[in-house]
């Protein structure tokens, strides 16, 4: 989370509720990416209320990368589902996303649908992106 304060009681609450239907226990690990707002004020108030609720602070913003590893050294879990903070990752997919995992499945991967109003540039690079990180994962689209 960089700057989401106004995001995470949100996040949190749709995180709970998707993730309450695989019927195993889970955690929720927040990680603050160095934010300048109250994103840490936040995060330590939902784990006041959310026992399934973790946070880590980074020192200072280290990007979505170096946030991501702090978050994947912190999981205790035998599935980890990574999601930004502010909501473009579907929450409800969770259920999902365990199904396929519990299916066998190492790797379950997710592709964002462009809709009508994505501009060209957008479209390919994603396109792109997915190519490149299905070649090189060897992991189908």
């Amino acid at each position: 989370m960089y700057n989401e304060e106004g995001n995470i009681a949100a996040f949190v609450a749709a995180v709970e509720k998707s993730a309450a239907g695989i019927g195993v226990p889970f955690e929720v690990i927040l990680v603050d990416d160095g934010s300048s707002d109250g994103t840490w004020a936040q995060i330590a108030e939902q784990t006041q209320l959310h026992s399934r609720l973790r946070g880590a602070r980074l020192a200072r913003n280290f990007g979505h990368q170096g946030a991501l590893m702090a978050g994947l050294s912190e999981a205790r879990g035998e599935a980890i589902i990574s999601m930004d903070g502010d909501l473009q990752h579907p929450p409800h997919l969770i259920p999902e996303l365990f199904a396929r995992w519990r299916e066998g499945y190492k790797v379950v991967n997710t592709e964002r649908a462009d809709s009508e109003d994505t501009s060209l540039f957008k479209r390919t690079t994603s396109r792109w992106f997915y190519g490149l990180f299905s070649r090189l994962t060897g992991v189908a689209r």
